[in-house]
């Protein structure tokens, strides 16, 4: 997967140093990262990872221009519009706390009957 990740970027072009670009274009961003955008020739990517490699210059700025047109499964929408993901819920605890088997009631021996009262000699 990494060697068709690489080699799609090289199709694209690599370049370092360089200021980012959104795929969607100026102004707009993915708002739907799971979408697969598929180029003849060239491995499938996700628009999430298509997009992070444009924001972080690994897309030139010149590509990135006629990307939106090409990425329609992307989702593109206006910054301002894109959802905002649900906060994390608290975790659940499915393995319950190891607890001890409840211990047997002490038995208590019986007090014996009482006894006549002592006797003198």
């Amino acid at each position: 997967m990494n060697f068709h990740f690489i080699a799609f970027f090289l199709f694209f072009g690599f370049t370092t140093g360089q200021d980012g670009c959104s795929i969607c274009g100026d102004g707009k961003g993915v708002n739907n990262s799971d979408a697969i955008f598929a180029f003849p020739g060239q491995p499938a990517v996700p628009c999430g990872t298509l997009e992070i490699a444009g924001q972080n210059g690994l897309i030139p700025i010149s590509q990135c221009s006629f990307l939106a047109a090409l990425v329609p499964m992307c989702d593109c929408v206006p910054l301002s519009d894109l959802a905002t993901p649900d906060p994390t819920s608290a975790p659940i605890n499915l393995t319950p706390s190891p607890t001890l088997p409840p211990t047997a009631e002490p038995t208590v021996n019986p007090t014996p009957n009482p006894t006549a009262e002592p006797t003198t000699n």
